[in-house]
C-alpha cells in the first residue's frame, strides 16, 4: 500500500534494532527502537531486498553491538534525514536527504 498511494517512508519503532532502509523505487524505511536495549538477531536480514540496507545494528551472533539507541529527525522545506545514536550519544550514521515521493 506504501508504494501504491506513493508515501514517502515509513518510520517504525518497537523492534529493539535500528534500521534504514531504502530499494530506490518507493518508500524510505526508518526504524529505531533500540532506546531500552539493543539487539534483535538479524536472522531475517536474507529476506532483505539485495542493496536495500543501508544501515543496520542487530545482533549478528557476536554480541550486542551497543547497548541501545534511538534516532533524531530534521524536517526541512524539501526532504527530511534522520540521525542514529547509540544511547551515549555517538553518532552511528546519517540518512541521505529523504525527499517527498512524486505522484
Amino acid at each position: 500500500m506504501l508504494e501504491k498511494y506513493n508515501a514517502t517512508g515509513h518510520i517504525s519503532g518497537h523492534d529493539h534494532c535500528l534500521e534504514h532502509m531504502d530499494e530506490g523505487k518507493g518508500p524510505v524505511y526508518v526504524l529505531a527502537g533500540a532506546g531500552d536495549n539493543c539487539c534483535y538477531a538479524n536472522s531475517n536480514a536474507d529476506k532483505l531486498p539485495a542493496g536495500s540496507l543501508k544501515f543496520a545494528v542487530w545482533n549478528d551472533g557476536s554480541g550486542n553491538p551497543i547497548e541501545g539507541g534511538y534516532a533524531s529527525m530534521s524536517a526541512f522545506e524539501d526532504s527530511v534525514s534522520f540521525v542514529y545514536y547509540a544511547s551515549n550519544g555517538t553518532v552511528l550514521y546519517t540518512t541521505p536527504p529523504i525527499a517527498p515521493r512524486t505522484f
